[in-house]
């Protein structure tokens, strides 16, 4: 069961270009933001690197949520699914989180 739908083939390419970047090299995190760059249509995901492998990860659809964050549904480019454990990294700011740095398959 794809949970995503189907992620476009020019956003992985976007997202692999981004996290292949050397200036983002430690980077974790590619929202929706930045993929659109002006464009209007909103995305339902942003993608997450986590161990090298890329996900999509679904921005309103927790499976869970607790005072020291959620889980998320996530997604690899081969279409299979997983569950992301965000934790809040600080609440006072600007509820940024992280991703724990492990996937487990739904």
């Amino acid at each position: 069961m794809n949970l995503l739908g189907t992620i476009p083939s020019r956003e992985w390419r976007a997202a692999k270009a981004f996290f292949n970047h050397p200036e983002n090299a430690n980077a974790v995190k590619l929202s929706r933001k930045q993929i659109l760059k002006g464009k209007a249509k909103a995305m339902p995901h942003s993608f997450v690197r986590i161990n090298n492998v890329i996900y999509a990860i679904a921005i309103q659809n927790y499976l869970g949520s607790g005072s020291y964050g959620c889980v998320k549904i996530a997604q690899n480019e081969l279409g299979e699914n997983f569950a992301i454990k965000i934790e809040q990294m600080d609440i006072n700011h600007d509820h940024e989180f992280a991703a724990k740095n492990k996937a487990i398959e739904l």
